[in-house]
């Protein structure tokens, strides 16, 4: 018997790395350029009808900003 609690796939959720960079391309297009997105998580709890991302941004000379945003699951994206 083991006491390993089991694990849940969860195959809509984003990869951070790759969330951070689409984060940044999408800033750098519609904000500013040159802004450092950082410490991409994704909270416990999102359900399947939609992710839920925590990030940080930087902008060059600024100070950094915590942000939240609401997407469409992976398989929508």
């Amino acid at each position: 018997m083991t006491t390993e609690e089991p694990t849940i796939s969860t195959p809509w959720r984003s990869d951070p790395t790759a969330m951070a960079e689409r984060i940044a391309a999408w800033w750098e297009a519609k904000m500013a350029p040159g802004a450092r997105v950082t410490e991409v998580t994704a909270p416990e709890g999102s359900g399947m009808s939609s992710e839920t991302l925590l990030f940080t941004i930087q902008i060059p000379g600024g100070a950094p900003e915590r942000y939240v945003s609401r997407l469409a699951p992976l398989a929508s994206q």
